[in-house]
């Protein structure tokens, strides 16, 4: 453990002090006035100093420059890091594919995508979603089917009464049709 003048030297800098010397002008000036500027010269001066040396311990540089080279690298200073993480999350240390997990099966299962944790950022997630072809999930599969079921519902409240009244193409024109077909054969 450091003793306590090493703890204060790492906080403090190390300095040397000098006493101040003032001369103030008291030619021309009252009795009172040179009585006070005395007064607070002598307790600047008892109470005041100034700094002869002060050093001051630096640390080390982030250019890169040391004793021996002179010369920055500009390529240490601006390495930004690598943050795709798609290899770290989905690989071993060994380079082998990682398993999913019974949580994320059931996701896969579920909406067809799984969520991973991501390496770099903790608290955010990569999400994957599979191809339809191999994977949709029971809910989107769900969502596909009742939204068709709502489009054929339209279809139906829309186009039902033309399909039973219209002049061209409905069950009218059809009796119709049919009718004049059975007299032209007769």
């Amino acid at each position: 453990m450091a003793n306590s003048t090493e703890h204060v030297s790492i906080h403090m800098p190390k300095y040397e002090t000098t006493p101040i010397h003032f001369n103030t002008p008291t030619s021309g000036a009252s009795i009172d006035v040179a009585d006070i500027q005395n007064y607070i010269r002598e307790k600047a001066e008892k109470n005041l100093e100034q700094c002869k040396t002060f050093e001051i311990s630096l640390p080390p540089s982030i250019t890169g420059i040391t004793s021996k080279s002179n010369k920055i690298e500009f390529e240490s200073l601006f390495q930004t890091p690598t943050l795709n993480e798609l290899e770290a999350v989905s690989t071993n240390p060994d380079g082998s594919s990682l398993k999913l997990n019974e949580e994320q099966l059931q996701t896969v299962k579920q909406t067809g995508e799984f969520e991973v944790n991501s390496v770099h950022f903790p608290g955010q997630h990569h999400r994957w979603r599979l191809s339809k072809l191999l994977q949709s999930g029971i809910q989107t599969a769900n969502d596909v089917f009742y939204k068709e079921l709502s489009w054929a519902l339209y279809m139906l409240i829309i186009y039902a009464r033309d399909r039973v009244t219209s002049n061209c193409f409905s069950f009218n024109s059809t009796l119709r049709s049919w009718k004049q077909g059975f007299v032209s054969l007769i």
